[in-house]
């Protein structure tokens, strides 16, 4: 989602949903405590889950490459 956040084509309100959700995920202010177990996450989990399904169709191949290209480099 961050990558199709930073295309030109993709529109404004999918971008706001997109930095909205993300922003909330790294929020210290949760509605659930993150320090709850397993629960505290789920919250963050369900939004990030209505941004993707909202925005998923402005999500192109290139942006998953570059996510993976971007895991790879991490993790490798």
């Amino acid at each position: 989602m961050y990558y199709a956040a930073l295309d030109s084509d993709t529109p404004a309100w999918s971008k706001a949903t997109i930095f909205a959700s993300l922003g909330y995920f790294i929020s210290p202010i949760d509605a659930i405590p993150d320090l709850t177990p397993v629960v505290g996450y789920a919250d963050d989990l369900g939004v990030l889950a209505a941004a993707l399904a909202a925005t998923a169709v402005h999500i192109k191949d290139e942006h998953v490459q570059k996510a993976k290209e971007t895991l790879r480099g991490w993790f490798s």
